[in-house]
């Protein structure tokens, strides 16, 4: 039965039957079949589900909503187009710039593309940007969401793996910030290429004004990440904090965030968080029945038949990593693919942090490669432009984020020095 277990799945989605559900049906019949009693089915859903580790991405959705409806992306923007507006590709940069310092309050893909691109789509448009082009920097800077931390889908693989939710976030901060230089550069070059104009240089009065404007909103990921990495508070704490500093920024002290605002706010997070949610507890089904028939061992066996070279199996890795995102949202493809590693990782004796944070950026990856693009069809809709027009536009910044990859697979310390930093 064991060996259906996949093609059942595959077959589901195939027949478009939502992941979550096609999960869940396969382990139906996975144990009706086996003669496991339903209730072990209920039980695995609700384990799924019920984790101290999970409840940080409701508040991390919330406190990013919070700070979007409170006026601190606006304020991100002016302060970012004050110092680097006037260079050639200067308002592609400042978006860059603006996500990754959004990235640390939001850790969604499709909510950093959201909130950013609703405000500098339009804006680069209206600069002289090609819409393809402004789509594609939008949406690559976004991806920058869930790998500088905090970071939805480390909760998800941290849960996973049991590995240490802050060692997970901080192994991203390194490979987010090289990768956010990168698509500077990038951006940079593909401007000047474009001839794209640029705006006059901000004064001094200017650039002062923004700083004050924009202080509160760069604060926020300074409190997060500087809590965790000084042991201060768990990432599920920080998310509460992060929450309240939202409330507080919103209502105190910018005084955009309206009581009439937070129904609309909450029924955004309950879908979204929902959504998430709902995939992991069917989805603990699933890999309760891999796990029973020892497929991740099998798994591993095979990588080791392919190759004893830890370097190439790591290259087979990547590109099986790259094609899973290509087929699947990020949430489901860790849900499937982490459990498949965990027996490989204890074998090869990799450092988990290393291996779990390079995976799953890997994964973030699949938001920005069709069929299965969200954040590509977001942006491409934001500009009013065809999704793929904008995915050839997007391809150098998608070389620049498996640069960075293999730069860390040669160079673990990338992704390892920061969390071996952490105050425990």
């Amino acid at each position: 039965m064991g060996a259906l277990l996949l093609p059942l799945l595959i077959l589901f989605i195939l027949c478009e039957i939502p992941i979550a559900v096609s999960m869940g049906l396969a382990g139906v019949i996975y144990f009706l079949v086996q003669g496991i009693p339903l209730g072990t089915f209920l039980q695995q859903t609700l384990a799924g589900a019920d984790s101290f580790v999970l409840m940080a991405i409701p508040l991390f959705m919330f406190a990013g909503e919070l700070m979007n409806e409170g006026g601190l992306t606006p304020r991100l923007i002016r302060l970012a187009n004050a110092f680097v507006g006037h260079l050639r590709g200067g308002l592609g940069m400042a978006t860059v710039i603006v996500c990754m310092i959004f990235a640390g309050t939001c850790g969604s893909a499709v909510a950093e593309a959201a909130a950013v691109g609703a405000l500098l789509i339009p804006a680069m448009v209206r600069q002289g940007y090609p819409k393809d082009l402004a789509a594609a920097i939008t949406g690559a800077a976004a991806e920058l969401g869930p790998i500088i931390p905090p970071s939805v889908p480390m909760i998800i693989t941290a849960s996973l793996c049991k590995v240490s939710v802050s060692k997970l976030f901080m192994g991203g901060m390194i490979p987010g910030i090289l990768i956010g230089l990168t698509f500077i550069v990038t951006t940079t070059i593909l401007a000047r290429r474009e001839k794209i104009p640029f705006y006059p240089k901000a004064n001094l009065r200017e650039r002062i004004k923004s700083v004050k404007e924009g202080v509160w909103a760069v604060l926020a990921p300074v409190i997060i990440i500087g809590g965790m990495l000084g042991g201060i508070f768990t990432p599920t704490e920080a998310a509460a904090v992060a929450t309240a500093y939202g409330l507080f920024v919103g209502f105190v002290v910018y005084r955009e965030l309206k009581l009439a605002n937070l129904p609309k706010i909450c029924y955004k997070v309950l879908i979204s968080t929902s959504t998430v949610m709902y995939i992991v507890a069917l989805a603990k089904v699933y890999t309760f029945a891999l796990t029973r028939e020892r497929l991740p061992d099998l798994a591993a066996n095979f990588l080791f038949n392919v190759s004893t070279s830890p370097l190439i199996i790591m290259l087979v890795i990547l590109v099986f990593i790259i094609l899973l995102g290509m087929f699947l949202s990020t949430t489901p493809a860790l849900i499937l693919s982490i459990p498949l590693f965990i027996p490989f990782v204890a074998k090869m004796g990799f450092d988990p942090v290393w291996f779990y944070t390079f995976v799953t950026i890997a994964l973030c990856m699949g938001t920005l490669t069709p069929p299965v693009a969200l954040t590509l069809y977001l942006t491409s809709q934001m500009a009013e432009t065809s999704p793929e027009k904008t995915f050839v536009r997007m391809i150098p910044y998608l070389i620049c984020m498996v640069f960075i990859l293999l730069l860390a697979l040669f160079y673990p310390p990338i992704l390892t020095w920061v969390p071996s930093l952490l105050k425990t």
